[in-house]
């Protein structure tokens, strides 16, 4: 986003934006590692994600730091370019590891619709199976 505009207003909503999408991110790794590993085991994974992450996270943010000072500038910024390099890299990953993932325990299938207006609570109004607990 820093690449499209650098007016500080959008540039705030950017940000915010991003930190909607880290704290999906981080909601969803978590709720995998509850399905996926044993409740005796739980702690330890946890605390081996947090550990890999933050040790990815430091070392793509050392590595974009040497390398900022060879890479060629973009827009006349050379942090633009290491911007872009980012996003190409971080959207290759979002697009091909979600086919690596398996789920851990059984699921409904449900299109992609019934999610989306699951969510926001209007599925009787579009005719959509419900349903009730104890009723």
């Amino acid at each position: 986003m820093w690449i499209l505009n650098r007016h500080p207003v959008f540039l705030f909503f950017a940000q915010v934006f991003s930190g909607f999408v880290w704290a999906g991110f981080n909601l969803c790794t978590t709720n995998f590692i509850y399905d996926a590993v044993t409740p005796s085991k739980r702690t330890r994974c946890i605390a081996y994600f947090n550990a890999l992450n933050g040790l990815a996270a430091c070392t793509g943010a050392l590595c974009g730091g040497f390398s900022l000072r060879w890479l060629p500038s973009f827009l006349g910024y050379k942090i633009l370019t290491l911007f872009l390099i980012s996003s190409i890299l971080r959207i290759i990953v979002s697009v091909l590891m979600p086919f690596r993932l398996k789920e851990v325990r059984a699921v409904k299938k449900i299109r992609c619709y019934q999610l989306f207006f699951s969510m926001f609570g209007i599925k009787p109004i579009l005719g959509i199976e419900r349903k009730t607990i104890g009723y």
